[in-house]
């Protein structure tokens, strides 16, 4: 069982690069909302669509281990 002490560290790790990604998108779509450009869509898009899909995958990852591994 202390092999899977990795698996709870990796998840909230992941939980952590996530949070931090969605913070530096803030800022930068926050950059480009009052510089009046015309890619905010396309920046907010990518920052949040990057840290959302890595919110599920460790979301994801949690819920196989505390089914299967625990």
């Amino acid at each position: 069982m202390i092999g899977y002490l990795y698996w709870e560290q990796g998840i909230k790790l992941m939980y952590a690069i996530s949070a931090v990604l969605a913070f530096i998108g803030t800022v930068n779509v926050y950059v480009d909302f009052s510089i009046d450009s015309n890619e905010t869509g396309k920046n907010a898009l990518k920052w949040y669509g990057v840290s959302f899909l890595l919110f599920i995958v460790a979301f994801c990852l949690s819920v196989i281990y505390n089914t299967f591994l625990k």
